[in-house]
């Protein structure tokens, strides 16, 4: 009886593990698209030399880069 309350336990908690990694995944997935959208915009633009739009491209293409774990999540923006 032990062994399968540890059994079931063990399978309850690794199917909780699968059920986060997946929502967790598919968070990550709907933010990297709202940021592709948003840089999209605002490279359209900066490209007409706006200084603002400039900044918010670097400051979204930056947000992208922490979420994709190419650089440290910046604690200002």
């Amino acid at each position: 009886m032990e062994g399968s309350l540890r059994r079931f336990l063990r399978l309850a908690v690794e199917a909780a593990q699968c059920g986060i990694a997946e929502a967790s995944s598919e968070l990550l997935t709907l933010k990297l698209e709202r940021l592709n959208t948003l840089t999209h915009a605002t490279f359209q633009r900066a490209l007409r030399s706006n200084p603002t739009a400039i900044n918010g491209y670097l400051l979204v293409l930056g947000w992208q880069a922490a979420l994709l774990g190419l650089a440290p999540i910046s604690k200002g923006g």
